[in-house]
């Protein structure tokens, strides 16, 4: 857990987005983030400018990224097994 288990390519802006698994005391959740490489070429590293944390069940059943959620349900049957 805490580690990314999806990153899509970047776009034509340079932009991706990275799924995370947490740990929390209520609960798994996803971090979503929407992460711009095009700050790392100002001196910097790549900049965040978007963050969603989602429950694991709505990200499931919700419109999110196919291959995010085959991943997501993957990681979780490897953990419990």
């Amino acid at each position: 857990m805490d580690e990314p288990f999806h990153r899509t390519r970047p776009d034509f802006a340079d932009e991706y987005q990275r799924y995370t698994l947490k740990a929390h005391a209520a609960g798994p959740y996803v971090l979503h983030e929407r992460i711009r490489l095009r700050a790392a070429t100002l001196g910097g590293t790549p900049f965040t400018f978007a963050t969603h944390s989602i429950d694991v069940g709505i990200f499931l059943t919700g419109d999110q990224c196919p291959e995010a959620k085959r991943k997501l349900q993957a990681l979780l049957e490897a953990t419990i097994a």
